[in-house]
């Protein structure tokens, strides 16, 4: 009688274990963050993120007159700011 005792203890226990974890949602990780890249400006329309190009480095431009260059977050997927970047970039460089 005290081995059924401790058996149904220990089902009941690793029932509860499996219900604790079973039951749970998985933790959502943190979408990876978004490079911050500079990108060349075409002068065809500041509003459309295809009117940029990815430079390698920091534009080699300052000044005050037109657009030379946005620094922004990049797609992920073509090379391109996001839009929210050509909205409100982290960095704007201009030339003469």
């Amino acid at each position: 009688m005290k081995n059924m005792k401790i058996n149904t203890g220990i089902l009941a226990l690793i029932i509860g274990a499996f219900a604790a974890f079973a039951f749970n949602a998985p933790e959502k990780k943190a979408p990876a963050a978004m490079a911050v890249q500079w990108f060349s400006y075409n002068g065809l329309g500041i509003s459309d993120p295809n009117n940029y190009s990815e430079l390698p480095g920091a534009p080699d431009c300052d000044g005050s007159g037109s657009l030379c260059a946005i620094q922004a977050p990049e797609d992920g997927t073509s090379g391109k700011p996001t839009q929210a970047g050509v909205d409100s970039p982290m960095a704007v460089r201009k030339y003469f």
